[in-house]
């Protein structure tokens, strides 16, 4: 396996914590959403978000495993809980941003889009997370439900060839359109009085749109979508923010397909890994909920296996140091189980056989999912590439990689296509480019394709 010291991480040497404990509330999350007290750090993060919000809305682009909807749910929380969260009511409140933040979006809303296949499913997902939020007047609640009603009996609609924003929902024609319907209802939002302003966010909206674009019709209908949810942006910009995100990143979707004015009036936000001193904190913190004792040590050496320290990976690991140590489920007052460094490299070593290799995979079908044929041939070449050189490759050096296959090839077809390529994997999370050379961000991620691609 790969050195970890081929890229620093800066480590700060942490006091030991005392060796026996009382159960925490936080728990050891490997995949599912971190909500309420399983959420950790992140505050400077939120606080952004608050800051966008209070005057427009948001495309929160990010690689997978970030920890993107656990971070929109965690405010979604805290607009519902009234802020409640004693620490981060106190940093709004320091910003200056308390009172703002409270009285601007008393509404808030999270709905994930990946299970929709037409225009009818997204609208009453749309519909039926109003629905729940339930801080409407009793007028305006009565005619959610009747949407929820009308888009129900439209499921008649399955039989037709073609759906489309503008087709009738209903037993009737004079029942309205899809756009018609929603429309009505953001007036309806917009003019209820001491209403403030809704958060909706949509997870997953790319999927979404892959699944769309596969219809009859597709591409047409992507682009008349992405319009209309522009359009209504721009006419409810005043009462609805609006926070897109996903897994594939809808600034790589709609760049690929020249659709980035859709995306117009939308400010990016890019969470990364957590800083540094949440990486270092959070093992410490997460240690005894899981029945180990982390050491300053060890933390230091967790963090220099992952390399980039995003919540996931630390998560696996800490995991798998828990099942090689056996640590039993702790209770008040139970002596930890002790972790020595070189436990670290035997977890890592675990989380690297073949049959922990789901745990990775899904970086890989992201690229076949979202690439073109061509597209995808090439970043599997560079990606191979690179699994196999820790310090990574000048560009020069990746351009001839895929010039490979076709000596005879257009040298600026190559050099353009590698551009795109190179700028959407930094953007993703696969690489990072430093000092001119193009190298995996994650030591875990590098060392699962060199054993899934290369090996």
């Amino acid at each position: 396996m790969y050195s970890a010291g081929d890229v620093s991480f800066s480590c700060r040497r942490i006091p030991p914590r005392r060796k026996t404990t009382a159960p925490g509330t936080i728990r050891n999350i490997n995949g599912a959403l971190a909500t309420g007290s399983d959420f950790f750090g992140r505050e400077r993060e939120l606080l952004r978000l608050a800051r966008i919000l209070l005057t427009d809305s948001l495309l929160l682009t990010a690689p997978r495993r970030v920890g993107k909807s656990s971070l929109v749910l965690r405010l979604r929380d805290l607009h519902c809980d009234g802020v409640a969260e004693p620490r981060f009511r106190q940093i709004l409140h320091d910003h200056g941003l308390l009172s703002p933040v409270q009285q601007l979006l008393p509404v808030a809303v999270y709905f994930n889009a990946e299970d929709c296949t037409s225009e009818l499913d997204f609208a009453k997902k749309l519909v039926a997370a109003l629905q729940q939020q339930g801080k409407f007047t009793a007028a305006l609640q009565n005619q959610i439900g009747s949407l929820i009603r009308t888009f129900t009996e439209a499921v008649g609609l399955q039989k037709i060839s073609l759906f489309g924003l503008d087709v009738p929902v209903g037993e009737a024609a004079s029942t309205g359109t899809i756009r018609s319907l929603i429309t009505s209802l953001l007036h309806n939002i917009e003019s209820q009085p001491n209403a403030g302003t809704a958060l909706v966010a949509v997870d997953e909206l790319p999927e979404f749109l892959l699944i769309l674009e596969r219809q009859q019709n597709g591409p047409q209908r992507v682009s008349e979508f992405l319009h209309w949810l522009r359009a209504l942006r721009q006419e409810f910009g005043q009462r609805v923010r609006w926070i897109f995100l996903g897994s594939i990143g809808l600034d790589t979707f709609v760049d690929q397909r020249s659709l980035t004015k859709t995306l117009s009036g939308l400010v990016p936000m890019s969470p990364g890994a957590w800083e540094a001193d949440e990486a270092h904190s959070f093992p410490e913190a997460i240690g005894p909920a899981v029945g180990l004792e982390l050491s300053a040590d060890v933390r230091v050496a967790i963090l220099q296996q992952v390399g980039w320290a995003l919540p996931y990976h630390l998560q696996i690991i800490i995991q798998a140091l828990s099942e090689l140590k056996s640590a039993p489920l702790p209770l008040p007052g139970q002596q930890l189980m002790t972790v020595e460094t070189a436990d670290v490299s035997r977890a890592v070593e675990r989380l690297l056989q073949p049959d922990g290799f789901m745990r990775f995979d899904t970086w890989r079908q992201r690229l076949k999912d979202q690439l073109t044929a061509p597209d995808h041939a090439a970043v599997m070449r560079i990606l191979r590439r690179l699994a196999v050189v820790p310090a990574g490759l000048p560009r020069l050096q990746l351009l001839h990689e895929l010039q490979q296959p076709d000596p005879h090839a257009d040298p600026d077809v190559i050099a353009a296509q590698l551009s795109h390529l190179l700028a959407m994997l930094q953007r993703d999370g696969y690489l990072l480019e430093q000092h001119g050379r193009y190298a995996f961000r994650s030591f875990l991620l590098r060392e699962f394709w060199y054993r899934r691609e290369v090996c």
